[in-house]
């Protein structure tokens, strides 16, 4: 039995004007009810949804609870809604379809809009538990790849609710994507730079030459890239130079190029000429050797091994190659350096050892 006939039986009213319009009134009262308690609804779903998660996620739970109480409490009205059209008495089928295609769109982008809330949070939990597994070596070696993968799901949600919502509106949706694919070459000829930046920075996701946080260098052709990576784009890196200069590299140029990765090296090669000279001794030439190496030997700073020998000679000189290692990293490299050379000075002034000005050596 109809809405309508129920009405007329219980309210003995013959007219059915009236009838309708008191329908009408109790369907538009219903609805203005479940509109008023829809945010309610998504309360009561979110709280009873959370009982069944494990505790430790639940915190995390309530960090987006006020962000997709929205979405869901639309979701919720609109599926609600949907049930109630078919039984509206006298209602034109299409003023059904056209409100059924609306409750629809509606309920794609919310569910849309809750899906990337909950991705947010699961790959910022993801990362917060990598940090905390890590937190003396933590160099954001997975934070990239997360957040490029969380890019590439909300690019593929993003158009699967958007051609669903088209399918809704349109007859021939298949005509719109033939067309989007014509229009698409012509597009993708005209954007090859940014094509090739996007195929780069997934390249460099994947195979991760470096990482943000790594100290980079680079040829990019119109100028010499050298710093700490800041950020890993989807069409570029940012650079931080030593001076504090900001560098923007297209993905193509960094993944294309050869990379100096000074962050991930287990050492750092330091190497210098000393021109002694000539009229030295053989026997403090040999002094010097022996004392220089026991001394940098002993130097905390210098790591690896210690190569000291005479290479060649020059006019008015002998030239000595010293070859050390040292940290990788760059500030601990310069503090090394500082102290190998005043202990070189130090021991040429105690031997009363010159060193020959004039010579311009290049080792071989």
């Amino acid at each position: 039995m109809s809405l309508l006939l129920m009405l007329e039986k219980i309210l003995n009213i013959e007219n059915m004007k009236l009838v309708l319009l008191i329908e009408t009134a109790l369907i538009l009262f219903v609805l203005l009810i479940l509109f008023l308690l829809k945010g309610k609804l998504a309360h009561l779903v979110i709280n009873t949804f959370s009982k069944f998660i494990k505790n430790e996620y639940r915190p995390d739970l309530y960090k987006i609870k006020a962000d997709i109480e929205h979405p869901v409490s639309w979701i919720i009205f609109s599926v609600i809604v949907l049930f109630l059209i078919p039984v509206i008495p006298n209602l034109p089928a299409s003023v059904a379809i056209f409100f059924s295609n609306v409750l629809k769109s509606i309920m794609f982008i919310a569910i849309a809009h809750t899906l990337l809330d909950v991705l947010d949070l699961i790959i910022n939990r993801v990362i917060k538990k990598d940090i905390e597994k890590h937190v003396d070596s933590y160099r954001g070696d997975n934070r990239t790849a997360l957040q490029y993968l969380g890019v590439i799901i909300k690019t593929v949600i993003i158009i699967f609710v958007a051609f669903s919502v088209a399918e809704l509106w349109m007859d021939n949706v298949q005509s719109l994507l033939a067309g989007l694919g014509i229009g698409g070459i012509a597009l993708a000829l005209a954007a090859q730079d940014t094509a090739s930046n996007l195929v780069a920075g997934l390249a460099i996701m994947l195979d991760k030459p470096f990482d943000v946080g790594d100290w980079v260098e680079t040829d990019a052709g119109s100028a010499f890239v050298a710093g700490s990576v800041e950020h890993i784009g989807l069409r570029s890196c940012r650079v931080r130079a030593d001076d504090g200069t900001l560098l923007t590299v297209p993905n193509s140029v960094m993944g294309g190029n050869v990379i100096v990765n000074g962050t991930k090296r287990s050492q750092r090669l330091s190497s210098m000429q000393i021109p002694i000279s000539i009229s030295t001794s053989a026997d403090k030439l040999e002094q010097f050797r022996n004392e220089l190496t026991e001394i940098l030997e002993k130097d905390e700073h210098v790591v690896g091994d210690i190569k000291l020998n005479l290479v060649d000679f020059a006019p008015g000189a002998y030239i000595y190659h010293l070859r050390y290692t040292t940290s990788s990293d760059y500030t601990q490299h310069l503090i090394a350096k500082n102290s190998v050379n005043t202990k070189i000075v130090k021991l040429l002034a105690d031997l009363d050892i010159g060193i020959s000005n004039n010579v311009v050596y290049k080792i071989k």
